[in-house]
């Protein structure tokens, strides 16, 4: 049988250090996952990302699962990322420590694709899996989907510049 973990991707804190809507969907749809993967580990990615907040993204998610019943040999915490080429890159060096050999990998359907591109850079095969349930106004949601594009062609440039070989480091 596959060990699995369910990674989720961070997003961003509040200015008060709390979860944000998008933190708190993307943690909900892993935790459900996870159950229905008959006990996979998950594996919370994202660092310490707001200035003057102490805890890491990965940390403020930790806390969510926990409230949902997840005990703490469940949960790992990937949380020195600042990006998700980093998330990819930091999350495969617990992968390999592990041997967790089946790979979910949750975040918002806007941002699968870089994650896709960013998690097949080092080298993981995983399952995409968006987190549902997006309440935001279509206006939020475009413009989310139109920040996608600068970012792709710039994780595009820093993958065939070689980072995540230098991230693995």
């Amino acid at each position: 049988m596959a060990h699995s973990v369910v990674i989720v991707l961070g997003a961003a804190l509040t200015p008060e250090g709390e979860a944000s809507p998008c933190m708190h969907r993307r943690v909900l749809k892993g935790c459900d996952l996870a159950l229905k993967e008959k006990g996979a580990d998950l594996l919370m990615s994202g660092g310490v990302t707001r200035k003057g907040i102490g805890l890491s993204e990965a940390e403020v998610m930790a806390e969510i699962a926990i409230k949902q019943g997840f005990s703490s040999q469940q949960l790992f915490i990937e949380g020195q990322s600042q990006n998700t080429l980093e998330n990819a890159a930091f999350c495969k060096l617990q992968i390999m420590e592990k041997n967790w050999d089946d790979i979910w990998v949750v975040s918002d359907r806007y941002h699968l694709l870089r994650a896709r591109l960013a998690f097949h850079a080092v080298g993981l095969k995983a399952h995409f899996i968006a987190a549902g349930g997006n309440n935001d106004s279509y206006h939020k949601q475009i413009l989310a989907c139109v920040r996608e594009v600068p970012a792709l062609i710039w994780y595009g440039f820093r993958i065939l510049n070689g980072d995540p070989k230098r991230l693995l480091k």
